[in-house]
């Protein structure tokens, strides 16, 4: 609720006598800090949609990548990429196809669905301890451009409880 205090004044400007009224609203403290906390709350929504609206544009911009950001990509990275394209039994595009590169997280794509299968079958369970040590029978040098030995650096640098074992779920979590 609100008050309202009015006094009366009467002053004389010129030789002219004028009266005027003042009203003033009187808000207590706690109103006052009302409308402060929802000045803020008003201020940090209008950021955050502010943000979202950025956000989605610049994920919209990255998204409607074209044939030059990829012909761009190729000419400043060309030890990064080959193309290969075969349309109609013709090839139509050969560029460093000559050249083995890793397929680096292609891999985790066939490995991730072979996992799933393996637990829905009851053949793995997801919470099993594994050693880093047992991934490593599995890794074929030069395959990935070092980017396993680049992984474990990572796990054992950054999982602060890690004790040489992690969890499968947490293995793929972090791959």
């Amino acid at each position: 609720m609100y008050d309202f205090i009015a006094s009366k004044r009467t002053v004389i400007l010129g030789g002219t006598e004028t009266t005027y009224v003042k009203l003033i609203l009187s808000v207590s403290i706690k109103e006052q800090n009302m409308i402060i906390i929802v000045f803020i709350v008003a201020m940090i929504l209008i950021f955050v949609f502010i943000f979202i609206i950025f956000f989605l544009i610049a994920k919209h911009q990255n998204n409607q990548k074209t044939e030059m950001d990829v012909l761009n990509f190729l000419i400043e990275n060309p030890s990064k990429a080959s193309l290969y394209m075969i349309k109609n039994g013709m090839v139509k595009i050969s560029y460093n196809s000559e050249i083995k590169m890793p397929l680096a997280s292609t891999a985790k794509v066939i490995i991730a669905i072979e996992f799933a299968r393996q637990v829905a079958a009851k053949l793995l369970d997801e919470h099993e301890l594994v050693a880093l040590e047992e991934l490593n029978k599995f890794y074929i040098p030069g395959s990935d451009g070092n980017a396993h030995n680049n992984w474990i650096k990572w796990i054992k640098s950054n999982l602060k409880r890690f004790k040489g074992k992690l969890r499968y779920l947490k293995l793929l979590a972090v791959c």
